[in-house]
C-alpha cells in the first residue's frame, strides 16, 4: 500500500512539475480537450460555430510545440509573441477546413511546428553527440506515452463495453468517443510533456549509447538500402538499355532509399564509420532519375501540389546529400532545419505551392481550350460536342474539378458569363455550368486512365440484352490478370452434372479460352480493341451487346460471348504485350 502511495505521488509531483514548467502549453492541452469535449456532447454541427471550432481546434495542436519548445529551450519572451500571431494566421488561412488544400497546409505547417522541437537546442563543445543523444530520449519518451495511451485508452473501452454487456446498461455512444479524446489529448501529451529532457544541454558529454541502435541501423537498414539500390539500379540500367523515359513510379522507392539512407546515417552516427557518407553518393544518380520521372509529369499534367513538393524536397534532398558529402562539421540538425524551412515558406504566398500549383492548372486549362477552339481572344465559345475528343472531354474535366475542389474555379471567371465562385452559387455545380458555356459535358470517368495512353476500356450500354435463341446454357464469368502477378483461375460452371464442367480461362495474351468436356475454342478479346481503335470508338461506355460480343465454333460446340466490361493496359506503345487485363460478361453454349 505504501508503494502504491508512492507512485501516485510520484506521478502528482512530475505532472505538477510539468504544468509549471510549461504553463501555456498545458493550457492549450486543456482548452484542445475541452474544445474537443463541447464539440462532441453538443449538436454544433451544420450551424456558423461549426468551422470556427474546427479552425480554432487545429490551431490549438498545429501552435501546441512551439509553445513547448519557447518554454523548453527557454527562449526570449518575443518568441512567444511569435508563435501566438503564427497560430492567428495559421487560423485565418483555413478559409474551408474540408478542402484538401486546408489538409495539406496543416501538414506543412505541422511538420515545421513539431520539428522546431529538433532544430531550436543548441549544444556548444559537441553539437552533434547532444543532438543525437536529445532525439534519441525524445523518441523513447513519445513512443512509451504512445504506448501507455493505448493501453489506458483501450482498457478503459473494455471496461465500458463490459459492463455495457454484463449489467445491460446503455451507454451513450459519445463516452467512447470521451476515452478516446481523453487519451490522446490529455494524456498522451501530458505524459510527453512531462518526459521531455529537460537538462538536454548536458547529452552532448553522454557516451552511452542504447545497445539496440546499432543492429537497427546495421542489419536492418543497411540490407534495406542494399535491396532498394538493387532494384533501382537495374532500372536505371533497363532505362539506358531500352532509351524509354523513367515512370512516374520510380518516386516512390527513390524517395523511400533516401529516407534509408538518411535514417542509416543518422542512427549509426555514435559510431562513426567513415564509409557511410558515401550513401549519400550513390543516391545522386537515382535523385537524377527521379526528376526526370518529375518533369515528365509536370511537363504533360502541369504542376500539382505533390508535385511542387515533390521537386522541393527533393532539392532538399540533393543539397543535403552534397553537405553531409563535402562538409566537415555535418551537422546532423540541419537536415530538419531545411526541411522545416521548406515546408513553412512554400505554404504560402505566390511562391507556395498551392498558388503556384493552381496557375499550372489554369495555364494547361487555357491551352486545351484554345487547342479546341473553345477559348478565342480571352473568352469562352461554344464548339461542337462531336469535335472533342471523349479524352479531351475528360482531360478538361479534370482541369475543372482540380479548380473547383479548391474553390479557385473563379481564377477563370472572367472568360466566360458565369460566375463560378462556389460562394456565388451554392446551389449549382460550378462545374457543369463552366463546362456548359463550350457545349461540353462536365464528365471525368475514367479520368485517372486518360494519363495513361496504353490503357484501354469498353463497356455495353444498359439494359443489357442478349440474343440466347439456338443455346442451351448461359453463365457469368469473369476472369483478370495484373501486374503484381495475380491470375485468377480458371472459372469452372457444371452444366447437367460435377462431370459435365464448362471452363473459361483469360490467359496472358488476352484470349478466352472456353472449354467443354475436352473440347476447346478460343476467344482473342483483343480483336476488338483492334476493331475499336480502327473506327476510333476508344473508351467509350455506349456500345450495344452485339458490338461487344465474339463467337467461335469447332465440331463439338458453339460458343458465344458478350462483354459487360472490359479493360486494361499494355506494357509498350506498340500493343503486343499486356500487364493486366480484366474481362466480365456471358458465354452461350451450344452443345452439337
Amino acid at each position: 500500500m505504501h508503494k502504491i502511495h508512492q507512485f501516485f505521488q510520484m506521478v502528482f509531483v512530475k505532472t505538477k512539475d510539468a504544468f509549471s514548467r510549461y504553463p501555456l502549453s498545458m493550457l492549450l492541452i486543456l482548452a484542445g480537450f475541452g474544445l474537443g469535449q463541447y464539440m462532441i456532447w453538443t449538436d454544433f454541427y451544420d450551424t456558423p460555430l461549426e468551422e470556427t471550432l474546427l479552425r480554432v481546434q487545429m490551431t490549438i495542436w498545429i501552435t501546441l510545440p512551439l509553445f513547448t519548445a519557447i518554454q523548453l529551450f527557454h527562449l526570449r519572451k518575443w518568441t512567444l509573441l511569435l508563435a501566438a500571431l503564427l497560430g492567428v494566421t495559421f487560423y485565418w488561412l483555413q478559409t474551408d477546413v474540408y478542402t484538401s488544400v486546408t489538409a495539406e497546409r496543416t501538414m506543412l505547417w505541422g511538420l515545421a511546428f513539431y520539428a522546431a522541437l529538433l532544430f531550436l537546442p543548441r549544444w556548444k563543445k559537441d553539437p552533434n553527440n547532444g543532438f543525437w543523444v536529445y532525439v534519441e530520449r525524445l523518441a523513447f519518451i513519445l513512443a512509451l506515452a504512445l504506448l501507455c495511451t493505448l493501453i489506458l485508452t483501450a482498457s478503459l473501452q473494455l471496461a465500458l463495453f463490459s459492463i455495457r454487456v454484463l449489467f445491460e446498461v446503455n451507454f451513450d455512444y459519445r463516452w467512447e468517443e470521451t476515452i478516446w479524446m481523453f487519451g490522446f489529448l490529455i494524456f498522451l501529451p501530458v505524459f510527453a510533456h512531462v518526459g521531455l529532457p529537460s537538462r538536454y544541454r548536458e547529452f552532448e558529454s553522454v557516451h552511452d549509447y542504447p545497445s539496440f541502435v546499432k543492429p537497427i541501423a546495421y542489419y536492418l537498414l543497411l540490407p534495406i538500402s542494399f535491396l532498394y539500390l538493387g532494384i533501382l539500379g537495374v532500372y536505371v540500367a533497363q532505362i539506358l538499355i531500352t532509351r524509354e523515359w523513367p515512370s512516374g513510379q520510380v518516386a516512390y522507392p527513390v524517395l523511400y532509399l533516401s529516407m534509408v539512407i538518411f535514417a542509416t546515417y543518422f542512427l549509426s552516427y555514435p559510431w562513426q564509420k567513415p564509409w557511410l557518407k558515401w550513401g549519400f553518393a550513390i543516391l545522386l544518380p537515382f535523385l537524377g532519375v527521379y526528376f526526370i520521372a518529375l518533369y515528365q509529369r509536370i511537363a504533360q499534367y502541369g504542376l500539382t501540389e505533390m508535385r511542387y513538393l515533390g521537386v522541393l524536397f527533393g532539392l532538399v534532398l540533393t543539397g543535403l546529400c552534397f553537405y553531409y558529402l563535402r562538409s566537415k562539421e555535418k551537422r546532423l540538425q540541419l537536415a530538419f532545419l531545411t526541411i522545416a524551412l521548406t515546408a513553412f515558406v512554400f505554404s504560402f504566398g505566390p511562391w507556395g505551392v498551392f498558388d503556384l500549383a493552381v496557375r499550372s492548372q489554369v495555364a494547361r486549362l487555357e491551352m486545351l481550350l484554345t487547342e479546341i477552339g473553345a477559348l478565342q481572344d480571352g473568352k469562352i465559345q461554344e464548339v461542337a460536342a462531336d469535335s472533342v475528343t471523349d479524352a479531351t472531354v475528360v482531360e478538361i474535366s479534370g482541369v475543372v474539378e482540380y479548380l473547383a475542389s479548391r474553390d479557385r474555379l473563379d481564377e477563370v471567371e472572367e472568360w466566360g458569363d458565369i460566375r463560378l465562385g462556389t460562394e456565388n452559387q451554392p446551389d449549382v455545380d460550378v462545374r457543369t455550368s463552366f463546362m456548359e458555356q463550350m457545349g461540353l459535358e462536365f464528365n471525368t470517368w475514367w479520368g485517372g486512365h486518360y494519363e495513361d495512353p496504353l490503357y484501354f476500356q469498353y463497356g455495353a450500354q444498359w439494359p443489357l440484352v442478349y440474343d440466347v435463341a439456338g443455346y442451351d446454357a448461359l453463365l457469368t464469368f469473369d476472369q483478370n490478370f495484373d501486374d503484381y502477378g495475380y491470375k485468377a483461375d480458371p472459372a469452372t460452371y457444371s452444366f447437367n452434372s460435377e462431370e459435365d464442367n464448362i471452363t473459361v480461362f483469360l490467359d496472358e495474351s488476352g484470349i478466352l479460352t472456353v472449354t467443354y468436356l475436352e473440347s476447346t475454342v478460343t476467344l482473342p478479346l483483343l480483336d476488338l480493341h483492334e476493331k475499336f481503335n480502327a473506327d476510333g470508338k476508344l473508351d467509350k461506355f455506349a456500345y450495344e451487346s452485339e458490338e461487344l460480343s465474339l463467337g467461335a465454333e469447332n465440331a463439338k460446340m458453339r460458343v458465344k460471348i458478350y462483354i459487360e466490361n472490359m479493360d486494361g493496359s499494355f506494357t509498350n506503345s506498340e500493343e503486343t504485350e499486356l500487364s493486366r487485363m480484366y474481362v466480365r460478361g456471358q458465354v452461350l453454349l451450344d452443345v452439337k
